[in-house]
């Protein structure tokens, strides 16, 4: 029947730092990846819903620990090295990288866009020159919560 949304009360700037690694997964390929990994690890999956767990004004801490994709694993699983990107970008930022979608973009959060362009320095500054060439690394503000206006399908 379609999902119901409802604004959130957050008065907080998001910087992404956004890296695409110079190839694409397979969207397909993922989802399959996904609901042969989610079979094996839960079995069928029944009704699912989700309860926010933000409820009126929420920090940046808040919302940087929730983030999380249920086809990182999956995506993973088709395309190994996004494991090693991952672990790179984490040792060297010291933050929570997610997979964007289904990839094969990843990126984590900054409070300040002089943040974000520091950390895209550091990585351009730890990765090999030919790795920088296929890289693109994009440093990108989040609308302002409470300007969004979500609508319902229904």
């Amino acid at each position: 029947v379609g999902e119901r949304l409802k604004p959130l009360d957050i008065d907080v700037k998001l910087w992404h730092l956004l890296v695409f690694p110079g190839f694409r997964t397979a969207t397909k390929g993922v989802y399959k990846a996904f609901d042969r990994l989610d079979f094996a690890l839960t079995g069928k999956m029944g009704d699912v819903r989700i309860h926010p767990s933000i409820s009126g004004t929420t920090g940046f801490k808040a919302i940087e620990a929730m983030l999380y994709n249920d086809l990182q694993c999956a995506a993973i699983s088709e395309k190994k090295v996004l494991g090693s990107i991952i672990r790179r970008l984490t040792a060297s930022l010291g933050k929570r990288i997610v997979l964007s979608g289904s990839g094969s973009s990843v990126f984590c959060l900054y409070r300040t866009g002089k943040e974000a362009a520091k950390a895209k320095a550091r990585i351009y500054r730890s990765i090999p020159a030919e790795t920088r060439k296929r890289w693109s690394i994009i440093v990108a503000k989040t609308e302002n919560f409470k300007e969004l206006v979500w609508k319902s399908p229904m």
